[in-house]
């Protein structure tokens, strides 16, 4: 087992491995569905909670197709695996070529498209802003506003996990019933539904048969590092600060760099093989 590894795990290209992962990763996944996805919900339903749930999916994910990646070779011959990934990163990278030199603006965004698919979800808990035609017959109040007043204290949706108030007393944060408030607001339908919904949206997409191809030509290792950073980078950018950068995301500039990037892989995996 241990000539395994280090027949499989060479020193020399981990760092490789691991920049061409969080380089794919990051082209793929900026300006992706999954992007806007955890934008949309994290304005929604608080911005740790989505976070965690559609982080820890894209990281299973990585880690599921790293692991394939990695097998592959103990059960096909590396020659047919190795022209495996060649044949993955050429394909992507011209199909990536091809929609970036015949690309369109699209009439509607892909933001507005992920808000209407989104409209009728339901997540088990009140969103952060009320819906504006949700409105009371007697004053024009929403209706969710007047709600959340008449409800007792233990009935109110728990907020998303902030730091303290001012006025909070700092001895409290060790009570075990602050402890069991935290556990259950990661433990919430939001941090469910966003996993559910991320880990089925990301099932063969380009950036997981991209991972599967990196882990069979290069060190599994690497590869997973790089997917598990570059996921946390986009999904943190997507969830802080998504919706503001959605106008400013050239398309045909991020298709035209994963392009290169794939067909730069595919180049670097025949040169191997030869």
């Amino acid at each position: 087992m241990a000539d395994l590894l280090e027949q499989r795990i060479p020193d020399e290209t981990f760092a490789e491995s691991f920049t061409q992962s969080l380089g794919m990763v990051v082209l793929s996944e900026i300006g992706d569905k999954t992007f806007f996805m955890a934008a949309v919900l994290a304005m929604r339903y608080g911005k740790s909670r989505v976070f965690l749930g559609c982080w820890t999916a894209l990281v299973l994910m990585t880690g599921l197709s790293t692991a394939l990646g990695w097998a592959a070779p103990q059960l096909i011959p590396d020659y047919f695996v190795h022209w495996a990934a060649v044949f993955l990163f050429f394909v992507f990278g011209v199909r990536m070529s091809y929609q970036a030199a015949f690309y369109e603006e699209p009439k509607v965004s892909e933001l507005a498209e992920v808000e209407a698919e989104l409209q009728g979800q339901d997540f088990g808990e009140g969103s952060q802003s009320p819906s504006r035609d949700a409105t009371s017959k007697g004053n024009g109040s929403p209706v969710g506003v007047r709600d959340l007043r008449q409800r007792k204290p233990e009935e109110q949706p728990a907020a998303d996990a902030d730091p303290p108030s001012k006025g909070a007393s700092p001895s409290r944060a060790g009570t075990p019933a602050a402890q069991k408030t935290a556990a259950r607001r990661l433990l919430s339908p939001v941090v469910f539904k966003s996993f559910a919904l991320t880990f089925l949206a990301e099932w063969g997409d380009r950036s997981q048969m991209a991972t599967i191809g990196l882990a069979m030509a290069g060190n599994a290792f690497g590869v997973g590092a790089g997917g598990v950073l570059g996921h946390a980078i986009c999904t943190g950018v997507a969830v802080f600060c998504g919706k503001s950068l959605a106008s400013h995301i050239n398309e045909r500039m991020i298709l035209t760099a994963g392009a290169a990037l794939f067909i730069l892989f595919g180049l670097r995996a025949v040169l191997y093989i030869l």
